[in-house]
């Protein structure tokens, strides 16, 4: 069977599945309780609503911070971001207005940011992608100004931080997912967390969140143990290798009816806690050696690395590279995917589809976003990468630049954290 290496990896093992069914069944309410106040503990908030997913996490943000507002009023999203922001969107019926990412940082570009909220938008979506900080005091900054609320979409954000506060702590609404390439996973189930909780926030809930279905569980904990049971190398490529999965590909999905969390997300999300926060200091570690010697710029390199904003630290949930023009069918090759480098999203969000009849902008209003969709690629950065791995990944981006010899040399690097990296300053 081929060795294929995962692009991203959320630690699970079969005790912490064993324990989730066994704590799901006992106590069904409780496993869901517990992980409330665990999430409430680590990114302090007044409520937790645990939903079926991160994309339900999100439509119900948007719902709930535009639910006072005239109809129509719109919601502002990155240009650039996974597709499930735009299925939020879509779930929730409204308008949409775009603004650009600056594709050295992946933040938002500032001067876009600011001429897109003048234009009345409701509330705004904010992505930590692939863990990368956000200005995240400029952003509030602009919400200030024109009334408008701040989402945190903090779904690939676990581990990352805006001068010394962990990501998942900064929005008036905050959402968390917990799928299997997210670094925290339940097998499924998203979170939304509520900052500024008003009297009829109950209320609105009530009536937007079904219940968990039936038998939500028990699908829950078999994709969890098939996640569990192919999620290593040596096993990955019998599913990969199958179209109808569709794995590690972007693929817009339409929205599904607002549901809770089963039990069983909710006590695997709680177990493998502890587990996802260290697999956080493994990717730093990857992240710094990839980027010791990347960051020499020796040519002749097929991609460079992207750098976090100053003032914040990444977790790396992937290397992000953007790809030269003679690098492109290099790092898109079968060799390539066989080590987990793959392309990032391949369209902006403007482009698709789905976000036509919701917005009128132009898609080349947003340049940063574009040039992404086109160049970006991203390294895995996990536990079950191998030194032969990296060494291999290192030679297929950079080959003039690798040897046995200055690997050695760097080999203490993997000591360092991200923030050790140097910052870029991003464009405000």
């Amino acid at each position: 069977m081929m060795r294929r290496q995962l692009p991203a990896y959320s630690p699970l093992d079969l005790g912490s599945w064993m324990r989730a069914c066994l704590d799901s069944l006992r106590d069904p309410e409780g496993a869901r309780s517990d992980l409330a106040r665990l999430l409430s503990q680590r990114y302090p908030c007044e409520k937790v609503v645990l939903t079926g997913s991160g994309t339900q996490a999100l439509e119900l943000s948007i719902r709930l911070a535009l639910r006072a507002r005239p109809p129509k009023t719109p919601v502002a999203l990155p240009a650039f971001s996974c597709f499930d922001v735009l299925t939020a969107a879509v779930g929730a019926g409204a308008p949409i207005l775009f603004y650009d990412v600056d594709p050295e940082t992946l933040a938002p570009d500032m001067e876009s940011l600011r001429s897109t909220l003048a234009r009345g938008a409701g509330a705004l979506v904010v992505s930590s992608l692939y863990g990368f900080p956000v200005d995240w005091d400029a952003a509030r900054e602009c919400c200030a100004e024109v009334g408008t609320v701040l989402i945190e979409d903090a779904a690939q954000g676990l581990g990352s931080t805006w001068k010394g506060r962990e990501g998942g702590t900064f929005g008036d609404l905050t959402v968390l997912s917990f799928g299997r390439g997210k670094g925290w996973t339940g097998g499924g189930g998203g979170a939304l967390l509520l900052r500024k909780a008003e009297h009829d926030v109950h209320e609105v809930l009530a009536a937007a969140v079904r219940p968990a279905p039936l038998g939500g569980g028990a699908r829950a904990a078999a994709a969890a143990f098939a996640q569990w049971g192919v999620g290593r190398p040596r096993l990955y490529g019998l599913p990969s290798a199958l179209p109808g999965l569709r794995l590690g590909e972007t693929v817009y999905r339409d929205p599904t009816p607002l549901q809770a969390m089963s039990s069983f997300s909710a006590a695997l999300v709680a177990a493998t806690a502890d587990a996802a926060a260290a697999e956080v200091a493994v990717r730093k570690r990857r992240a710094a050696e990839f980027g010791v010697i990347l960051g020499r710029g020796v040519p002749p390199a097929r991609a460079r690395p992207l750098r976090p904003l100053g003032g914040g630290t990444s977790s790396y949930l992937r290397f992000p590279v953007v790809s030269s023009g003679s690098g492109h069918g290099v790092l898109d090759s079968p060799a390539a995917r066989s080590l987990g480098i793959m392309q990032s999203y391949p369209r902006s969000l403007p482009e698709l589809s789905a976000a036509r009849a919701l917005h009128k902008e132009q898609v080349d209003a947003f340049p940063g976003a574009r040039e992404l969709s086109r160049s970006l690629r991203t390294v895995p950065t996990h536990s079950h990468l191998t030194e032969g791995d990296r060494m291999n990944l290192l030679r297929l981006i950079a080959p003039g630049g690798i040897s046995e010899s200055n690997m050695a040399a760097v080999s203490p690097c993997s000591a360092l954290v991200a923030g050790d990296l140097a910052p870029q300053g991003g464009r405000t």
